[in-house]
């Protein structure tokens, strides 16, 4: 986490010991009682006619194409459950925020409601499973990650299912074999890359000084 992102965190924490209770059913008012000169300029969500930043609910309708969105602040800071809606109504996207920070699980759906995508952040870095959806509710990929980077194994499917890429990470480097298909299962390429050596190595490197196990028992 950075500096800026540190300090953002430490302000929140600091403003929960002034009696701000979850308790207490919050507000809710349209985006149109948003002081924008001031929201602007200090960082914070501001009411019209308000000195002290917005605790509640903000609701909008963006556009008649684009949905409405329905977000949740606390002493001006985006924190809880934030929501969106495409404009057919159906839900877009849900996530969490945690001093203005993604924190928890993000999802997202298409237009259709088919889910296309979960992601754990903490802090505002992508830390834990990434799992998205092809349209047609294919798998399109997982993951894991650390600090915003994947550590582990990658692989990528085509939209009916067949395996597209799949490779490995180690210290947010490319370790080991990063293969290709097409979506019939058929090989189209195969690179070895080393994460110690930061580049990309031959087979015979990578099955003489790297792999774990030989070529002949994979």
């Amino acid at each position: 986490m950075n500096y800026a992102n540190c300090l953002l965190l430490v302000v929140y924490l600091c403003i929960q010991s002034f009696g701000y209770s979850s308790d207490v059913e919050p507000r809710e008012l349209s985006a149109d009682h948003v002081d924008e000169k001031r929201s602007l300029a200090g960082g914070l969500c501001y009411i019209i006619g308000e000195k002290e930043p917005y605790t509640g609910i903000l609701t909008e309708i963006r556009t008649v194409d684009l949905g409405r969105y329905k977000y949740t602040y606390e002493k001006g800071i985006l924190n809880g459950v934030q929501r969106s809606w495409h404009s057919n109504g159906l839900i877009e996207n849900e996530h969490r925020k945690l001093a203005g920070l993604e924190h928890g699980l993000y999802r997202s759906w298409s237009y259709e409601g088919t889910l296309i995508l979960e992601q754990w952040y903490k802090l505002g870095l992508r830390s834990g499973p990434s799992m998205k959806w092809h349209s047609n509710g294919f798998l399109k990929s997982i993951a894991y990650y650390e600090n915003d980077v994947i550590e582990g194994a990658y692989v990528s499917f085509h939209a009916n299912g067949e395996i597209d890429t799949t490779y490995f990470m180690k210290n947010g480097k490319l370790d080991g074999p990063l293969i290709k298909k097409d979506k019939h299962g058929k090989e189209i390429s195969k690179k070895y890359y080393s994460a110690s050596l930061d580049k990309e190595i031959t087979e015979e490197e990578w099955y003489g000084r790297f792999a774990d196990i030989p070529k002949n028992m994979e």
